[in-house]
């Protein structure tokens, strides 16, 4: 007998192995910071929970 796949299973499957990959940034551990006159000092690679889950991406075309 054939089975079919739900469409929305797969999705999901699928969406819940990309996030860890999402979530890995690019910024080097100790040349985190920078400074900004209206802002202050930013860490870009600290943020989240826990630490470093949310750091900021950087390539050749985009900043994320």
């Amino acid at each position: 007998m054939h089975q079919r796949h739900h469409p929305v299973a797969f999705s999901l499957l699928l969406a819940a192995w990309a996030l860890p990959a999402a979530a890995q940034s690019n910024i080097s551990p100790t040349d985190k910071f920078s400074w900004s006159e209206n802002c202050g000092w930013m860490n870009w690679a600290d943020a989240g929970n826990p630490a470093g889950a949310q750091g900021a991406i950087i390539a050749g075309t985009f900043a994320s």
